[in-house]
């Protein structure tokens, strides 16, 4: 009988069943995206915490994730809560790097320095080698499965040889292989090819590395399972100072808040992505009701053609409550069958959906997510046919054989209100989808102090790299070219290059003060056509020609 009503009120299901299966496409969509965000880095077996520094500026507490070198290495001797730790490199030193063997020499990879735990805290899985060992040594290096198939074809490559070099600091060594893990997982915010042993920063006899004042390393620690964090947290606050460091405080954060809680002010966490997780929530609940409003409201208008069904059905002593049960069973019905269009919706949006967000997720259904879905549509079945369903019911059987839909006062208000939230929040998405896209325009449109037309900009690698000079002569005296200059970071948005070491007369040296900086070639400014007026919070504070700047 519910199908049969379906296939006599065709425009109605219709139209219903692309409301409501537009407002399921849009919740899936969003959900797969929220479960992917909420997942990442949380795949570790053990409880990983982050070391972060406060720095204690004149007016302002700056937070940052670099830590010393040796910071680790003292934490697991000094303090016994620590089980293990482990420093890692920045993504700058090595994330920009080239390996390779004699058949495959220069192979684009992206690397870190890691210390000998790091399998200990990590939970990646290796399909070679042992956790204890393969990161100890001055020439050890472990690699990915996917880069051991590059290079060598197969990924049973323990005690081979490769060649790793990092293009930007000159670094070219040889390192055996002592292990091959799994690839890193998409679940993980930090994603690498390879992994070359810290011990090769202390046995190229860098000092710096070893400095209290180094803050590029990374320091990652497991605690022992009956310690508290804010006790521990507690305890090395002041740790630094015991090493002659002033203005930095250290407190540790669990790594996988990292990811959603990045943003930090005056030394404690206002948020991050946990801010556009919940806007996106908000939305996708938005949608859906909206969705359910529009099924309310139409159900609720249509109902006069029912009415002389609903008079016969009560003038024959059916129970308003059958009738209910009746209405809703239709409205549930009906979601099922939007569900299975959204379905379709979402295998063919996803692809184009991953390349604007950047993700690689997939609609695998499973009896976790096959759970959720019902329960969904259930709901939505529910909360869209509810009000219909009780309002239909309980027309009396005289004004419903008369064939008048006739409002109460009461009635009126609610379908009116109904109608004006459907509006203005259906407004409210509408204007937010265009101040987007305006925001977005205005951001590729802005002149950012330099001249875009006509530029071409293009990485160096080898002695093209070490000899700018040389390169920019050489591009100039091409045909075509009317000048070219070169730059040793991006123009815009670069912040790895800073520093605080520039000095003036009045200065104050107790205030800490840092600025972008930028190593270029003489004609970088008429290369551009730069504006040094404007754009300048784009680009870097202080400029210095190639070699002469010492700081």
């Amino acid at each position: 009988m519910i199908l049969r009503n379906f296939k006599r009120h065709k425009s109605s299901f219709l139209i219903n069943l692309i409301g409501l299966g537009s407002g399921l496409t849009c919740a899936i969509l969003i959900y797969l995206w929220i479960g992917s965000e909420l997942q990442m880095d949380n795949f570790h077996k053990q409880k990983i915490y982050q070391i972060m520094q406060n720095e204690h500026l004149s007016d302002a507490v700056n937070t940052i994730e670099g830590t010393p070198g040796v910071l680790a290495e003292a934490l697991a001797e000094e303090f016994p809560e620590v089980k293990h730790a482990v420093t890692t490199s920045p993504g700058f030193w090595l994330g920009h790097s080239k390996v390779g063997n004699s058949e495959h020499p220069n192979i684009a990879a992206a690397g870190k320095f890691a210390g000998p735990d790091f399998f200990k805290v990590f939970s990646y899985p290796l399909l070679y080698g042992d956790s204890n060992k393969v990161l100890t040594g001055t020439k050890t290096a472990v690699i990915s499965e996917t880069l051991a198939k590059k290079l060598f074809k197969t990924t049973d490559v323990v005690g081979r040889s490769m060649v790793w070099g990092n293009p930007e600091m000159q670094i070219e060594n040889q390192a055996q292989i002592s292990g091959v893990y799994k690839d890193i997982p998409a679940q993980s915010s930090d994603q690498f090819d390879f992994l070359i042993s810290s011990d090769v920063l202390l046995d190229a006899g860098n000092s710096t590395y070893r400095k209290w004042t180094n803050y590029g390393p990374a320091t990652y620690i497991v605690l022992r399972d009956d310690k508290d964090l804010s006790l521990f947290n507690t305890k090395i606050k002041n740790f630094l100072k015991t090493k002659k460091v002033d203005n930095y405080t250290l407190f540790a954060r669990p790594y996988a808040d990292a990811y959603l809680y990045n943003q930090t002010e005056n030394g404690k966490v206002t948020g991050g992505r946990i801010d556009y997780v919940k806007l996106f929530a908000f939305t996708a609940v938005l949608i859906l009701l909206i969705a359910c409003i529009n099924f309310t409201n139409l159900s609720t208008a249509s109902g006069s053609r029912r009415l002389k069904e609903i008079g016969i059905k009560k003038v024959l002593g059916v129970h308003r409550s059958s009738l209910i049960l009746h209405y809703l069973a239709e409205s549930v019905l009906l979601s099922f069958f939007a569900l299975l269009i959204s379905l379709l919706a979402v295998e063919l949006i996803l692809p184009g959906f991953n390349r604007i967000t950047g993700k690689d997720l997939i609609l695998h259904l499973n009896s976790s997510l096959n759970l959720i879905l019902v329960a969904l549509t259930l709901f939505t079945g529910l909360l869209a046919g509810i009000y219909p369903a009780i309002y239909l019911s309980g027309l009396k059987p005289v004004t419903a054989l008369k064939g008048k839909l006739q409002f109460s006062t009461a009635a009126l208000w609610m379908r009116q209100g109904l109608v004006v939230f459907q509006f203005v929040f259906s407004g409210i998405l509408i204007i937010g989808v265009l101040v987007v896209y305006k925001q977005v325009q205005y951001v590729q449109t802005k002149s950012q102090g330099f001249q875009k037309e006509n530029v071409v900009y293009f990485e160096t690698e080898g002695k093209m790299k070490s000899n700018p000079l040389f390169t920019v002569d050489a591009i100039r005296q091409m045909d075509g070219v009317a000048n070219a200059a070169s730059i040793n970071r991006e123009l815009l948005g670069d912040l790895r290059y800073t520093t605080g070491s520039f000095n003036w007369e009045g200065r104050n040296q107790k205030e800490e003060i840092r600025f972008q900086t930028a190593d270029v070639t003489p004609g970088l400014i008429e290369t551009l056509g730069m504006k040094m007026t404007a754009g300048r919070s784009f680009l870097p504070k202080i400029w210095c020609r190639q070699h002469e700047c010492d700081y």
